[in-house]
């Protein structure tokens, strides 16, 4: 798989951070706990993060890839997971997320091995809205 590997860390780590944020945002009788699990599938390599914080409601979970939405108050620009998804998408993949209230989220980026010959071997650039 060719990729720009400076981006898709970043696009790794800004889910991470997002679900370190989510363990520590309210008490839980359990400890934190975030996991992230990679697969390789026949054209596709899968990177996975799951963690068992506050989770998200489903009018959340519908604005996450919107750009300047937060929910993290004055912590949080709304850039993060807009950019994240601009990333996968332009190296040819797909980012989903799986949460529910008390229950966590399981967010999962889906690559292809080739990339769009549209990507392959450029540096892609997050695009920036438009006024």
């Amino acid at each position: 798989m060719t990729v720009d590997a400076d981006y898709l860390q970043a696009a790794l780590i800004n889910i991470l951070d997002n679900a370190v944020d989510a363990c520590l945002k309210e008490p839980h009788d359990q400890p934190p706990r975030i996991e992230l699990t990679t697969a390789v599938q026949a054209d596709t390599v899968m990177f996975k993060v799951s963690d068992n914080g506050v989770g998200m409601d489903h009018e959340t979970r519908d604005r996450l890839f919107t750009l300047f939405y937060s929910t993290k108050e004055r912590k949080g620009t709304g850039l993060g997971l807009f950019i994240t998804k601009r990333i996968v998408e332009q190296h040819g993949g797909s980012i989903t997320v799986e949460s529910a209230p008390g229950k966590g989220s399981v967010f999962t980026v889906t690559l292809p091995k080739v990339p769009p010959a549209a990507t392959a071997g450029a540096t892609p650039e997050p695009e920036t809205p438009k006024d």
